[in-house]
C-alpha cells in the first residue's frame, strides 16, 4: 500500500533525469547516505547559471519529504529546455 512505510526495509532516495538532449540518468541512494550528503550541502546538480532550479529549495522539499516519512514521487519538474527530473522516495 502506498505511503505507508516498512520500517524493516531499506528506503531509497531516486532522482531520474531525462535531458533534452535524450540523455538518461538515473540516480539511486540509500535513504540514511542520501540524509548525509543533503546535510552536507553535496546534492547539487544544478550548477548551471541558466538553470531555473533552485537546488536549495528542492533539497530543502526532499529533506522535509523524509521527516514526514513521504513515500512516492515527491518532486516532478520540466524545464523549458525540455528537461524532466523526478524525485522518487522508495
Amino acid at each position: 500500500m502506498k505511503g505507508i512505510i516498512n520500517e524493516d526495509r531499506e528506503r531509497f532516495l531516486s532522482i531520474i533525469i531525462f535531458s533534452s538532449t535524450k540523455d538518461k540518468i538515473h540516480i539511486k541512494l540509500p535513504m540514511e547516505f542520501a540524509k548525509k550528503i543533503i546535510k552536507n550541502d553535496s546534492l547539487d546538480f544544478f550548477n548551471d547559471e541558466e538553470d531555473i532550479i533552485n537546488s536549495k529549495k528542492l533539497t530543502e522539499l526532499v529533506v522535509s519529504a523524509f521527516n514526514y516519512d513521504l513515500e512516492g514521487e515527491v518532486a516532478y519538474l520540466e524545464t523549458r529546455r525540455g528537461d524532466t527530473i523526478k524525485v522518487i522516495i522508495e
